[in-house]
């Protein structure tokens, strides 16, 4: 109480005392002028807001007791502050106020009785006393804050020493909570015209237990905090200890600092914080739960725009954090160790959003109803490894663009651009290429998924983990030949390759059905060149090799044999061909080849081939057996498969052979030919029909033959 205050009590006292007589008492106080004056003093302060005193009493020269004490913010309001009784006792007579013991205080708050308690404080905080303060003893027993009508605070009492502006407080109250007390203290701290009060909560076994969900809605009442999502209340632990807390109010009550600590039922915490009218911000904040997980960082919850930012420079997810089960965590944290959460307060809940970085960047985000997005940016491929088939794996590489789509934990949508990667599957290794690869789900079942590779082509595959379609236009063969490797060794193999083909998993095995494939000029290095065909048929891979068994028709192309190259698509042969890739040898059990017509129907007088033999992947080197039915002899010694020197032969013949492949393409060639019908011209003089019979013969290269080997 100021001395002006005192004064007002004191000339009041004096002047009944004064008066003389026990009438003049007994009319002052039984029409409550004492109160009619301090109720005046109030508003001639000038203080905001109505006082009203409704019964005085004095006792003696030492006591004045005032009962059904209100204030109100203007007259006819609910009142915000009541006081059953305040008792004044001191040397009244000199205007001295030793003790201020008011019972039964109850405080109603409401956004706008908040606003007004501030409005009154400033004003009392503005008001400049000239005298100068002594000490005042404030005693406040069994009172009581209630938030629109809701118990917030009660069974409170408080010992409070003033002198002046500057006050100590030592206090308990109940927080709601039965045998859980709050020990409250304040103090003032500073010097005249730059005062600030320190508010704590004294250390001790409960001692400052508050239920979490209670005070946050009173404050949210008061417009102090937004109002709590229901979503967010499993994250809140029950009750809160927060002794040992301290927060700094500044004379004008508006800007407020604070050491927070806080110890809950499998977790504490501690922060430093700021707090005004717009912003509430925890600086030097560490947090560890048990089920939320741990942080180091900050946190700032804008008051107006209910927009909650925290950041950590560490920190790791508990089990109760709904992170999806595709997101590998601990490694996303050891390249993306930073994060900042922004969680948005709205209708439905908060629409939440992580930004991780650190070598990389990625931003997670997602909303009540909604789909959960990644967003990254140079992001190391292998954090991608569980959102594919359990036997693909991403072994290098980074993501240089990331978008996720996820609902509900189901794929809904992928894009990547991809550099420096590799990819593992089933013991065959593709890398490094450059890329982009999208998938999203298929209209059946599975996910639709597409890689486009732009030095090579692209590939797509329909299809779920078991069975799918599998499309593949290659462009240049070439760079995906020089970049796989696997249990088998890959020919060097060249040109543009699309095709086509169902697949399945059959155990160990990819089972497969090639409906359709075109190779357009393929190139085997010296041993086959400008080779274009269309093929399909079945073939079966696993991890020691592929068996398959192929159709088709080959367009053009030509194969090395000693001296010259052999056109292999004169009439443009289909073939049925069964054969093996297996411990880097091709073995071709079974290959039939047919001439047809310009219709692709086959010659009834056309010739027909069977093959068998095996070659190496790698050097092409081995043995090739075959026999030919009705080959073309104009064909035949037009090449130098069978040269006649200075002639020519017409008609057709049968052909077996074998022919001996070595790195430098066919070295050799052993076999017999029976004419049918040939005839023969050698030189200008010498002609021959009906010739028939069986011709021996061997071509070979220089270096490989043998006088004896020139037979024919």
């Amino acid at each position: 109480m100021t001395r002006g205050r005192r004064w007002l009590i004191v000339l009041v006292v004096l002047l009944l005392l004064a008066g003389g007589g026990a009438g003049g008492v007994w009319w002052a106080l039984n029409t409550n002028q004492l109160g009619r004056l301090i109720e005046d003093g109030f508003s001639i302060r000038p203080l905001p807001g109505v006082l009203h005193v409704a019964k005085t009493e004095v006792h003696g020269v030492r006591e004045v007791v005032l009962s059904g004490i209100s204030l109100s913010a203007f007259t006819g309001a609910a009142p915000v502050v009541t006081v059953n009784r305040l008792v004044i006792s001191g040397e009244l007579w000199r205007g001295d106020v030793d003790i201020v013991r008011a019972e039964g205080i109850h405080v109603s708050l409401t956004a706008d009785n908040l606003t007004y308690v501030h409005d009154l404080i400033r004003a009392e905080v503005a008001h400049k006393n000239p005298d100068p303060p002594s000490l005042l003893r404030i005693i406040a027993e069994d009172s009581d804050v209630a938030v629109d009508g809701k118990p917030f605070l009660v069974q409170a009492n408080a010992a409070i020493d003033a002198v002046g502006p500057v006050v100590t407080v030592d206090g308990t109250a109940l927080a709601g909570t039965p045998g859980e007390k709050l020990w409250f203290t304040m103090s003032t701290e500073g010097k005249a015209g730059d005062l600030h009060y320190r508010l704590g909560l004294k250390p001790g076994e409960k001692q400052g237990q508050i239920v979490v969900k209670q005070w946050y809605d009173r404050l949210a009442e008061l417009k102090l905090l937004p109002a709590m999502p229901d979503e967010t209340v499993p994250w809140l632990p029950e009750r809160v200890d927060g002794a040992g807390s301290t927060v700094i109010a500044q004379d004008d009550w508006e800007h407020f600092t604070g050491d927070l600590h806080a110890t809950w039922k499998g977790g504490q915490g501690q922060a430093a914080m700021r707090l005004n009218r717009q912003t509430l911000v925890l600086d030097k904040l560490t947090v560890k739960d048990a089920a939320a997980g741990e942080l180091e960082g900050g946190l700032e919850l804008g008051l107006d725009s209910h927009l909650l930012e925290v950041s950590a420079v560490h920190w790791h997810p508990g089990p109760k954090v709904p992170i999806p089960k595709q997101v590998p965590t601990d490694d996303v944290l050891s390249v993306l160790p930073q994060a900042k959460l922004r969680a948005q307060s709205i209708p439905e809940g908060w629409r939440l959003s992580l930004e991780l970085t650190g070598t990389g960047k990625a931003v997670l985000a997602w909303s009540p109803g909604l789909l959960f997005v990644i967003e990254g940016a140079n992001v190391p491929l292998s954090l991608l490894q569980k959102f594919l088939p359990e036997d693909v794996t991403l072994a290098a590489g980074r993501a240089l663009k990331l978008h996720v789509v996820l609902d509900h934990g189901r794929l809904e949508d992928f894009y990547a651009e991809v550099e420096q990667t590799r990819v593992l599957w089933r013991g065959w290794g593709l890398g490094t290429v450059d890329g982009k690869i999208t998938a999203k789900p298929a209209p059946g079942g599975g996910y639709d998924a597409e890689v486009v590779l732009p030095s090579m082509g692209r590939m797509r595959y329909v299809g779920g983990a078991t069975a799918g379609t599998i499309q593949v236009d290659l462009t240049a063969a070439e760079a995906l030949m020089v970049r796989l490797k696997g249990p088998s060794n890959l020919p060097d193999l060249r040109g543009a390759i699309a095709f086509t083909a169902q697949v399945r998993l059959d155990g160990d095995a990819v089972v497969g059905h090639l409906e359709t494939a075109r190779l357009a000029a393929l190139v085997l290095p010296d041993r086959i060149k400008q080779l274009d065909a269309t093929i399909h048929g079945d073939f079966t891979l696993k991890a020691e090799g592929v068996r398959a068994h192929l159709l088709g028709q080959l367009a053009s192309g030509s194969v090395l044999i000693p001296g010259s190259w052999l056109d292999l698509a004169r009439h443009r042969p289909i073939f049925n061909a069964t054969f093996a890739v297996k411990a880097g040898n091709i073995e071709a059990e079974d290959v039939l080849v047919r001439a047809t017509d310009e219709h692709g129907e086959p010659l009834a007088d056309g010739y027909s081939a069977g093959l068998h033999g095996s070659f190496s992947t790698t050097d092409l080197a081995g043995t090739i057996t075959g026999v030919v039915d009705h080959a073309d002899l104009a064909w035949l010694t037009s090449s130098a498969l069978i040269p006649v020197p200075d002639g020519h032969l017409h008609g057709q013949c049968a052909v077996t052979f074998t022919a001996l492949l070595s790195p430098q393409g066919i070295s050799r060639v052993d076999g017999y030919f029976l004419p049918l019908d040939a005839d023969l011209t050698l030189g200008p003089s010498l002609r021959a029909s009906g010739i028939n019979g069986a011709v021996k013969f061997r071509l070979a290269r220089a270096e490989d033959a043998k006088p004896s080997d020139a037979k024919r």
